[in-house]
């Protein structure tokens, strides 16, 4: 299966990912919205070729270190999660364009957000944060932000 490339499971009653999901070394969009997923597995660092992952209403709490090693993504959506911070690592996805924080309990940004140069869109609405700090949007290329309430 390392051919396939997209893996659409929103909406399953899918609970965990199996540790050989790292295998599918040409998967390039991952699908994971609103199913029992808790966590994802260290392997999870083998999708290179990763564009989106979407894991937007789900039971995640963290993502592992490993999310560092998907430096091709460009779209995380984590909105609607459990998630209440985000890895350094993060600031190795270095191609991220659009980062979905929304109904997430983020309530600060990681220093290294600021790698994320290309970063076009960020959504933090119905989060603790109220503010992006000056240093890290100095160095965002971002064209939309969105903070507080709708």
């Amino acid at each position: 299966m390392s051919g396939l490339r997209i893996l659409d499971l929103n909406n399953t009653e899918i609970r965990a990912l199996p540790e050989t999901i790292g295998e599918l070394s040409g998967l390039e969009r991952l699908r994971l919205a609103y199913t029992r997923i808790r966590e994802l597995p260290a392997s999870i660092g083998g999708l290179r070729n990763l564009r989106v992952l979407n894991l937007a209403g789900t039971k995640i709490r963290e993502l592992p270190e490993a999310i560092g090693a998907l430096t091709k993504l460009w779209g995380l959506y984590l909105s609607d999660t459990k998630i209440s911070a985000l890895p350094e690592a993060i600031g190795n996805l270095t191609h991220l364009q659009w980062l979905f924080l929304s109904e997430t309990e983020v309530s600060a940004l990681p220093a290294s957000i600021g790698n994320l140069t290309g970063l076009r869109g960020l959504t933090l609405n119905d989060t603790e944060i109220s503010e992006v700090p000056q240093d890290i949007r100095d160095k965002l290329s971002l064209c939309a932000i969105t903070l507080g309430g709708w």
